[in-house]
Parts: C-alpha cells; structure tokens; sequence
C-alpha cells in the first residue's frame, strides 16, 4: 500500500518535489518507484509508468509504452488508465486508430462510472448512427458540464434522433451547451433568438449568442 501512495504522490506533486534536491537524481527515484511498482504487478504503478510515458515525464515521450503499460493496468481493472487505453485507440495513438476497440475500453470505465468514457461511448455510437445507443449514453451526463453531449442531445431532440421529438427539451439543453461556451450551441442559439423559433423573438439577444460564437471559434 505504501508503494502505491508513493506512486500516487510523486506523480500529482511532481512539479513540487523537483524543486527539492538534485533534479536528475529526483527524476530517477520517482520513475525508478514507478517502474519497481509496476513490475511488481501495482495497476497503480502501471497507470502511473503509462502516464509517464505518455507525457514525457522522467522519460522520452514514447505512446508505444503508454499504451503497453495503460494496458496492463486496464486489464485490472483501473478505471482511468481504461479510459486512457480507450482514448489512445479512439485517437490512434500508439496503436492503429480503431474505435471498435476504443469503445471496449471506454465501456468497461463507463461501467465503474467515469462519465468521460460515457461521453465517448456516446460519440462512438454517434458515428456509427446508432441513435439510440448514442442518446442513452449521452443522457447519463448531460447534466453534467458536458457541453458537447448537451449540443448533441438538442439536436436528437429537435430532429427525433434516437428519441421522441421536444423541442422545449431540445431549447433546455441547447441553452445549457451555450452557456458553457460550446460554440456551435451559441451560433444556434443566437439564430433561434433571431427567429422567434423556441424562444421569445430577440434580436439584441440573438445578435449577443452569435458574436459570442464568432469569438470562441464558430466558423461555419
């Protein structure tokens, strides 16, 4: 237990911890812990050699050993290097680009919880046009601050895509999306409050959610 808090420790203080010392000699003890505990079968040391090389920390940026290592400690189980496998499949980092097996990962996260897999269990199925998968996945966080799961579900809404159509629903969630700085969600607002359409009919207000779609990076 104490090696895992250790691992744990040297990774989310890291940045405090080189300032102490020799820095060199600082960079090898927190890898060599790692990689000790890793190889001693830790899925916490696992995770933590995986992020390692992922970001090029204590070591050369190499994707091929995040992915070795996220693996091993996906395979037991630890949610966040399940998400991190999931996502370095979803972006083809690493390993060949194939969201079929990204979606494997991501569901076994998603089943310990971590809406961040949720949310890409969601845009896989989106692609596949699997409407109704996506919608139900994408419900369970569109609560949350998940901007693009909120857009996402404004258009199933409004077009009955994966669901009955709701336009106050579709309005509700699509204000949600924009009010976190989604850009799409505030094009589409805007033009709603231009037209009247869902919303009480406002141009000041449309012209406002427009110009701030413009300013975080709306280009269509």
């Amino acid at each position: 237990m104490k090696k895992k808090i250790i691992v744990v420790f040297t990774i989310v203080a890291l940045s405090t911890i080189l300032f102490a010392g020799n820095m060199s000699e600082m960079k090898q003890r927190v890898y060599n812990e790692a990689k000790k505990s890793a190889e001693n079968g830790s899925a916490s040391g696992q995770f933590a050699l995986g992020g390692m090389s992922y970001h090029g920390m204590m070591v050369k940026r190499n994707y091929l050993e995040a992915v070795k290592w996220y693996k091993k400690a996906a395979e037991q189980g630890h949610m966040k290097a399940q998400f991190n496998l999931g996502y370095m499949y979803f972006d083809g980092r690493g390993v060949k680009k194939d969201h079929d097996e990204a979606l494997v990962w991501f569901l076994k996260a998603s089943e310990q919880g971590d809406a961040k897999s949720e949310m890409y269990v969601g845009l896989i199925y989106d692609e596949k046009k699997d409407y109704k998968n996506s919608f139900k996945w994408y419900s369970k966080i569109v609560d949350q601050a998940y901007p693009k799961a909120q857009y996402r579900v404004w258009i199933m809404y409004k077009d009955g895509q994966g669901t009955e159509k709701n336009f106050k629903k579709a309005v509700y969630y699509l204000k949600k999306s924009a009010a976190q700085s989604f850009p799409d969600a505030q094009y589409d607002l805007g033009n709603l409050y231009l037209n009247g359409n869902g919303v009480e009919k406002d141009a000041v207000e449309g012209t406002r959610w427009l110009k701030l779609a413009r300013k975080n990076g709306y280009t269509k």
